[in-house]
């Protein structure tokens, strides 16, 4: 095995194939990170919470229990 062969064969690897991935897994990725960008950069699990910041995450999950519905349901047709 050639270095460009190994080297294409370990690049692989680490590649994220989002068509072969389920809507579900994806939906579910797209959550998390939002979830995360929230904590960390508008501080919605900070001491000073406000109404306005529990109803966005409130929303959020709402959004994303709905989408998961849709998704699920289209992917057992």
């Amino acid at each position: 095995m050639t270095i460009i062969e190994k080297n294409n064969y370990l690049s692989f690897n680490f590649y994220i194939n989002f068509k072969d991935m389920s809507k579900v897994k994806i939906i579910s990725i797209i959550y998390a990170i939002g979830i995360i960008i929230g904590a960390l950069f508008f501080d919605i699990w900070g001491a000073e919470t406000t109404p306005l910041k529990t109803m966005s995450v409130f929303a959020w999950t709402v959004i994303f229990i709905i989408t998961l519905f849709f998704v699920d349901k289209n992917e057992r047709k």
